[in-house]
Formats: structure tokens, C-alpha cells, sequence
């Protein structure tokens, strides 16, 4: 047998084979470049109306109008009208009528005198203990320029000897805001000893605004108003603001670690008409900064902020069930004014 011959020439292209069973998925690609802006689209349909929108607030006073036509002198218009209903004073009445004139006449120009004095009084209060207004709100009303400060109220309008001393805070619309009578108490821990420094001086027992509680205490807040002053006050208002902080040392007043779990002994605070603002309960006040609840050694402060429409719940009169004192633990009441609009 002889040795392989020399290998041949290719044969012709076969005929194409059947297709083949398609393969799998191959992995996603990058993401295209992004398309052409595409051109807008039909007006949708109209949407359902919305719901009415909240009151917006109080807007500025006006500009002060045209001075009204001159009159004439009321006392002078009065007192002749008088003379000419009353029959009694005509001179066919009596045989000595001028006599009955003068002395009649002089006690009833007294009183026109005083009831048209007491007119202008309350026409354009001045804002001053003989003068006074009814709330800050009128006298920023009669006179557009004023300037925040210490004015005299009169929300009754009865004799000047209940007239309320007051701020007038123009700046935000005429508010009229009461001071209480004892802005801040101090509460002393038995043995206090703490850093020198203005704000952190220890309290004595002794001390006329400090005192020892074994439980947990109640301070009254008051307000050198009679209950019908306050009364008519509520009625000629429709918001009050009130501010109280408690500035704490070791202290816990309001809430407990870093949660909102209300603490064991929070405050609550007693309103005007009785009813109660608590944390959990039906009426609680803003807590914009609860400082109190970081027991680090050094003084915090917990802001309480009680804004209402409902007036008859303020002023607060009292905070209750403060922390009693105990070693290493003190805070201080600070209450603001109430300011109503």
C-alpha cells in the first residue's frame, strides 16, 4: 500500500443548513443618548374644585379720612333744645322765670358740660389714666402712629378708678398685654451649690421669692384686674398669646429622654375658666424648645407657648404639679404677659 496522495481542491459552497433553535437573553445594555424633546400634549380636563382656603390674616388699618364739616357747639344746641321742650322754664310759666332759669339752667349746663367732655373722652382716647382707651387696639384705631409702651385701658368705660395699666404692643396690631403681678418664682433645692456666674447664684429658703417643696407644688400667677374688667376684655377680644418658660437645673418638666413620651411629673397649667392644658389631655400648649428634658448639670429651659382664639382660657393662673426641690435639682417660673387682639 503506497503512501497518501496530495490533499484535493476545495469542493463547492453546500446548500445553507436548517436555522437553529435561538439562544438565550444576552445581558441589558447601557442606556441610550437621551431622545428629542417631544411636542406638548392636549389640555387635560378641568380638575375638581378645591376646598375653601383658610381666613387670611388681619390686614393693615386704612389710611386716616377727610376731616368731616364743621358743627356746631353741641352745648350751646343742647341746652336750647332743653329750654325749648321743657315748659316748666318759659317765662309766662312763672312770675320770676329769669331767677328759675339761672339756677336750673347753670346745674344742667354742668352736666351737658361733663357729658360732652365724657363724648370726646371716648371719641379720641388718649391712653392716659383720665383718658383712658378700652383696649390698645382703639387707640391705635384714633391715632395711626403710635409707639409701643405703657398705656392706660379701660375695657368697661366705667369710672377711671379701675383704669388697668397695660403694654400696647402697636407693632403687632394693637395687642393689649398684661403683666402679671409676679413675673417669675424661684423654687431652691435644700442645698444648693452652683458655678458663680449671674444666672446660676443659689436661692436660700430665706429668699422672699423661694420656697422648699417636699411635693409636687402649684404657683398662682396673678393679675392686678378685677373679673369684670377681664370680663369685658375677653368679650372685646378674638386671640390671646401667652409665653411661660421654666429654666431648669437637673429637671425634668415636660418630656423624658429623646422620645415624646410625656414625663411622670409634667406640668400642666390652669386657664382662666378652668379647664386644663396638659401633655395627652384635650388642650396642650406649643413646646417650640423642651431644653429640661437634657439632665447634663447645667441650666436648660422648656418654652411653653399658648396662642387660642378662644379668649375666656387666658391668662394662665396657675402651673401645676412642678417637681418638688431636691439635691442637685432647681428651676425657675418665668411667666409672660397675655396679650390680647
Amino acid at each position: 500500500m503506497g503512501f497518501p496522495g496530495m490533499a484535493g481542491l476545495f469542493g463547492p459552497k453546500g446548500p445553507p443548513g436548517d436555522i437553529g433553535f435561538k439562544g438565550i437573553q444576552g445581558p441589558r445594555g447601557p442606556p441610550g443618548l437621551m431622545g428629542k424633546e417631544g411636542i406638548i400634549g392636549p389640555l387635560g380636563i378641568l380638575g375638581p374644585s378645591g376646598l375653601p382656603g383658610l381666613q387670611g390674616p388681619r390686614g393693615p388699618p386704612g389710611p386716616r379720612g377727610r376731616p368731616g364739616p364743621p358743627q356746631q357747639d353741641d352745648l350751646g344746641a343742647a341746652f336750647q333744645t332743653w329750654m325749648d321742650t321743657n315748659g316748666a322754664l318759659r317765662p309766662e310759666g312763672y312770675s320770676y322765670p329769669d331767677r328759675l332759669v339761672l339756677d336750673q339752667g347753670g346745674e344742667i349746663f354742668k352736666t351737658l358740660h361733663y357729658l360732652s367732655n365724657l363724648i370726646q373722652s371716648i371719641k379720641t382716647p388718649l391712653g392716659t389714666k383720665e383718658n383712658p382707651a378700652r383696649v390698645c387696639r382703639d387707640l391705635m384705631d384714633c391715632e395711626q402712629k403710635m409707639v409701643d409702651g405703657t398705656y392706660w385701658v379701660d375695657p368697661n368705660l366705667g369710672c377711671s378708678s379701675d383704669t388697668i395699666e397695660v403694654s400696647c404692643n402697636f407693632t403687632h396690631g394693637g395687642q393689649t398685654c398684661l403683666k402679671p403681678i409676679t413675673a417669675s418664682k424661684f423654687m431652691p433645692q435644700q442645698e444648693a451649690a452652683l458655678s458663680a456666674g449671674e444666672g446660676n447664684r443659689p436661692i436660700s429658703s430665706q429668699h422672699p421669692l423661694g420656697r422648699l417643696c417636699e411635693m409636687p407644688c402649684a404657683d398662682r400667677v396673678e393679675f392686678a384686674i378685677s373679673r369684670v374688667q377681664m370680663n369685658f376684655l375677653h368679650l372685646l377680644s378674638s386671640e390671646v398669646t401667652q409665653h411661660i418658660t421654666i429654666h431648669c437645673l437637673n429637671m425634668t418638666v415636660w418630656q423624658e429622654g429623646t422620645g415624646q413620651t410625656p414625663a411622670k411629673q409634667a406640668v400642666r397649667f390652669r386657664a382662666w375658666n378652668g379647664q386644663i392644658f396638659e401633655a395627652g389631655g384635650q388642650f396642650r400648649p406649643e413646646v417650640p424648645m423642651d431644653g429640661c428634658k437634657v439632665q447634663d448639670g447645667r441650666w436648660h429651659q422648656t418654652l411653653f407657648t399658648f396662642r387660642t382664639q378662644d379668649p375666656q382660657q387666658l391668662p394662665i393662673v396657675s402651673v401645676d404639679n412642678l417637681p418638688p426641690a431636691s439635691s442637685g435639682k432647681q428651676y425657675r417660673l418665668e411667666v409672660g404677659p397675655a396679650c390680647f387682639l
